[in-house]
């Protein structure tokens, strides 16, 4: 997932703002991590570079 996205994406669920924990990436693309919702702190996997923003009833 390229950085700059995250001026850009939201939580599918409640829009809430998304705060990124990376556990591999450089300084312009994150391979892997997470993204947590600010709002309902729904959990949402980075995994080979991309985001799994789906919301919980299509996972």
């Amino acid at each position: 997932m390229k950085r700059w996205i995250m001026e850009y994406i939201c939580c599918p669920e409640c829009k809430g703002s998304l705060c990124l924990s990376e556990s591999e990436g450089d300084e312009n693309e994150v391979l892997e991590g997470t993204l947590t919702c600010m709002k309902c702190e729904r959990v949402y996997s980075i995994a080979e570079g991309i985001a799994d923003l789906l919301p919980d009833n299509q996972r």
